[in-house]
């Protein structure tokens, strides 16, 4: 008995899957196709595929475009209909015993990760081979199957009421019997309509049928012989008849006979979605992992990382390459974000923008191997508000694992070009190794005003951030019209050729405007900071609200407030990061990464702060790691070295850590430094 093509959906099937669709409150709907009303297919949606008989499987239709009695919309329904009618088609004089259609939607929808479901009856006749299905829409592996291929749904028409999902790779495909898949009965699937849907991640492909798990299998991170799926899919639906499976019971040639008013073996399709996963949008302080990005450009890939706590990071960044985030910025001010990254040669420079426009350029370090990981921090103004964020590589060559944005330590850096007023200068794009823009043209009698706040009274260090061809300038400081300091401006023999100069002056406490004058002329400035000259940071950090001894919060949410510990970047839970305490923090390990060894700075003249080394495998418990010079016990370091003052009242030390790595338990392994004030 042949289902009349009429017979589609009754009313109350689609009432009830309407009213069930806002539940999906996690996915975004992307693109869709309803097929409401009746008439032809959407071409804007779709593209029709005419291969001859024989072109795949060895099956007997030829595909026709955009022919109704193939393919139509019938009051909601998507009909993609097998005939067997003897078609003769006038282009190319040949006549066609079976016909049908295949649609795809190449270069109109592409999709890379997401959830792709389809609402469907599937035809019942013998010689039926019907698929929802997905291809690559650039071959980077090349071709079949080393590009990859996701079977949503196979049926065959003499297997009746059992489903098909497959999967084929280079190494896991069919011809090699090793292709993913699953098969199981589901029942009615001629007479009823079932959901088929796959979601699809960076890390798996898992595959349901009604909202059901029924299959799916890892990213093993091996490579694209196991694992092609990182680039963007487009969408195929098809019903072929015949063919190396659809045929192996034979053709039911009554049922496709569509002599005199017969009709032929329909596949009903109720709809095609779409998703992609809303991530929600990041409040600050931020942990974002690289790969949870909402929007992209280019060809970036997810690969396994062998960085601290493993994971996955995004690689194959090229010039032009970006990824977006979300981000609920709760002031405007001054914040503090730390790059993960990995670049066999450097040269690089990562940007964060908005809106096509440039924030702020961070250049990219050589860290000696795609997955040897190291954190590059920048400071960064950003507006109050929710917003999207772009990572862009205005120059690529490097990987990201994640990244985190936080409050800035105390807000004494002060990009030049944000001033609250000025006269006679202008700004321009600078080539200091910070990227972004510096203020030149300044001529005796240009001034630049910034609002800064003091939080205590007392002598400070203020460094300038200058260049100048020739020299001799002099760059005063003042308040309120009165000089409080003048600096010489040395010859820097270019106008960008960038260098540090500092000097002491004197600030009352509170906030104030301090005006940058130039008492002569010829030199740029990209930046300037304050730093006060104190051995006890007390009141600074309670001033700022930073981690440390004195404030009673618990930012870093381990149920340890701030006057016990201090955290660094050392700490992947860390909400903020101290340059003043510990300018700078670095990994690395001996030979084999069995041993690995930690690099910091700290203050010398913070005499009333001891720092402690502890170990966790989970960022929960912490064990101290005790000094214990050539042991080779858990929990106990060696210390191997102990700089001079490195010139800014700061040291650099180096311990070792005494347990061979491999002697752990698997999984992650993280140091951190806490610093605690004595009474």
């Amino acid at each position: 008995m042949k289902i009349h093509l009429q017979q589609a959906l009754p009313p109350t099937v689609l009432l009830s899957l309407l009213l069930a669709f806002p539940a999906l409150a996690e996915w975004e709907l992307v693109w869709n196709d309803e097929f409401d009303g009746s008439g032809p297919l959407d071409q804007s949606k779709w593209n029709f595929e005419t291969f001859e008989p024989g072109a795949n499987n060895n099956e007997l239709q030829k595909y026709t475009f955009n022919r109704p009695e193939n393919c139509r919309r019938e009051n909601g329904i998507l009909i993609l209909e097998g005939r067997r009618d003897w078609w003769f088609d006038s282009g190319n004089g040949n006549t066609y015993e079976y016909t049908s259609a295949r649609i795809q939607t190449a270069g109109k929808f592409n999709i890379k990760y997401g959830k792709i479901e389809v609402r469907a009856l599937m035809p019942w006749a013998n010689g039926a081979w019907p698929a929802f299905w997905m291809m690559p829409q650039h071959g980077l592996y090349g071709g079949w199957p080393n590009s990859g291929e996701i079977d949503i749904l196979e049926y065959v028409g003499w297997d009746n009421d059992i489903a098909h999902v497959n999967a084929h790779t280079q190494d896991h495909n069919f011809l090699l019997g090793t292709n993913y898949g699953w098969s199981g009965y589901i029942g009615n699937l001629e007479n009823s309509y079932h959901t088929y849907a796959v979601e699809w991640w960076h890390d798996r492909i898992n595959f349901f049928i009604d909202g059901v798990y029924r299959y799916g299998f890892d990213n093993e991170g091996t490579g694209p012989g196991q694992w092609p799926f990182n680039s963007e899919f487009f969408i195929i639906l098809n019903h072929a008849i015949g063919g190396d499976w659809g045929g192996v019971m034979g053709i039911d040639t009554n049922a496709y006979d569509t002599t005199g008013d017969n009709y032929g073996v329909g596949y009903f399709i109720d709809y095609v979605r779409a998703y992609k996963w809303n991530w929600p949008d990041h409040d600050i302080p931020a942990h974002v992992e690289a790969e949870h990005y909402e929007g992209y450009n280019g060809d970036i890939r997810e690969e396994k990382s062998t960085d601290l706590g493993e994971g996955w990071s995004v690689g194959y960044i090229d010039t032009g390459d970006f990824m977006k985030y979300t981000f609920n910025i709760p002031v405007t001010g001054w914040y503090q974000v730390d790059y993960r990254i990995a670049s066999d040669g450097g040269g690089g420079v990562l940007t964060l923008g908005k809106d096509g426009t440039d924030i702020q350029q961070t250049p990219i370090p050589d860290t000696n191997g795609w997955q040897n990981w190291q954190t590059i921090t920048d400071t960064v103004w950003l507006e109050a508000g929710t917003q999207t964020f772009d990572i862009y590589a205005t120059a690529g060559g490097w990987n990201l694992n994640h990244f985190k944005i936080h409050n800035a330590a105390p807000a004494t850096h002060y990009e030049a070009e944000y001033y609250e007023s000025s006269f006679g200068v202008q700004a321009e794009q600078t080539s200091d190794n910070t990227g972004g823009l510096n203020l030149g043209f300044i001529d005796e009698g240009d001034y630049m005003t910034y609002l800064v706040d003091v939080p205590t009274a007392g002598t400070h260090q203020i460094s300038y951030r200058l260049a100048s061809l020739n020299g001799g300038g002099i760059l005063t400081l003042g308040k309120d019209g009165n000089d409080i300091k003048q600096t010489p401006v040395p010859a820097t023999g270019d106008w960008q050729n960038w260098q540090t100069i500092t000097d002491t002056v004197v600030l009352e406490e509170g906030t104030q405007y301090l005006t940058l004058f130039a008492t002569i002329g010829g030199w740029n400035i990209n930046w300037w900071r304050l730093e006060p000259n104190l051995t006890d940071y007390e009141t600074w950090e309670a001033h700022y609200q930073i981690s440390g001894s004195g404030p009673t919060a618990n930012n870093d949410s381990d149920n340890k407030n701030n006057a016990h510990e201090y955290f660094f970047g050392t700490n992947p839970t860390s909400s903020s990061h101290n340059p003043d305490r510990l300018p700078t923090a670095a990994f690395h390990s001996t030979s084999h990464n069995t041993y690995p060894q930690l690099t910091f700075t700290r203050r010398l003249n913070a005499t009333n702060v001891t720092y402690t080394i502890e170990t966790s495998q989970n960022l929960t418990h912490w064990d101290p790691c005790l000094h214990q010079d050539n042991a080779n016990t858990a929990h106990t370091y060696t210390l191997l070295s102990e700089s001079d003052d490195l010139g800014d009242g700061s040291q650099s030390v180096t311990l070792h850590y005494n347990q061979n790595l491999s002697q752990l338990p698997p999984g992650p392994f993280f140091f951190r430094i806490r610093a605690q004030e004595q009474p």
